[in-house]
């Protein structure tokens, strides 16, 4: 097959010509291992989002990924904490519906779901990760939550609470061993 250099966003190798980034999977498959909260911070173009694809691969067998590409959400998403609530929950179910998962989880799932469905108005920040814990503690592996492209929400109070909640529940999950995602 016909390779090219591919300077627009994921790098396949089948198709692209790529610098070998086996060194920092590991690296960074060992920080997910530990369950890590870290962050791959770097210019635009140097492979983060061809990383993060091959590290939900690479993990898949062990974990269950939920990879998110904050591109995908719009400007009316980070209206209010309610807005933002639903549209993540609804994007997290919609990851989650390609994964293989047991019957058995759906139960879990229900109250998110039921949130999304009714658009519930009072559906906060708190109630989200509420339900991401039952989630959390229900699931036969461990979920590792990764977010591409999360600049595009930097300059946001509701993004910056949601980050809060995020390192809050990791926190708890090591204080009080309450259960939360393995690694964000």
């Amino acid at each position: 097959m016909y390779k090219r250099f591919n300077t627009t966003g994921l790098c396949l190798p089948e198709k692209h010509y790529m610098a070998d980034i086996s060194r920092q999977l590991y690296t960074i498959t060992n920080h997910v291992k530990e369950g890590a909260y870290f962050c791959i911070n770097c210019a635009r173009q140097y492979r983060k989002t061809t990383t993060l694809n091959a590290l939900s691969h690479r993990l898949e067998p062990d974990y269950l990924v939920v990879s998110l590409d904050f591109q995908a959400l719009g400007n009316a998403s980070f209206q209010d904490e309610n807005i933002f609530s639903l549209t993540f929950a609804e994007y997290f179910l919609r990851e989650l519906q390609f994964k293989e998962l047991p019957a058995d989880i759906q139960k879990p799932l229900e109250p998110l779901k039921t949130a999304v469905r009714a658009k519930e108005d009072s559906f906060v920040l708190f109630h989200l990760f509420g339900c991401i814990t039952s989630i959390c503690k229900n699931m036969p592996r461990p979920v590792v939550l990764m977010i591409d492209e999360i600049d595009s929400a930097s300059n946001n109070q509701v993004f910056l609470d949601f980050l809060a909640q995020l390192r809050y529940s990791y926190l708890e999950r090591e204080k009080r061993n309450i259960p939360a995602f393995h690694s964000i």
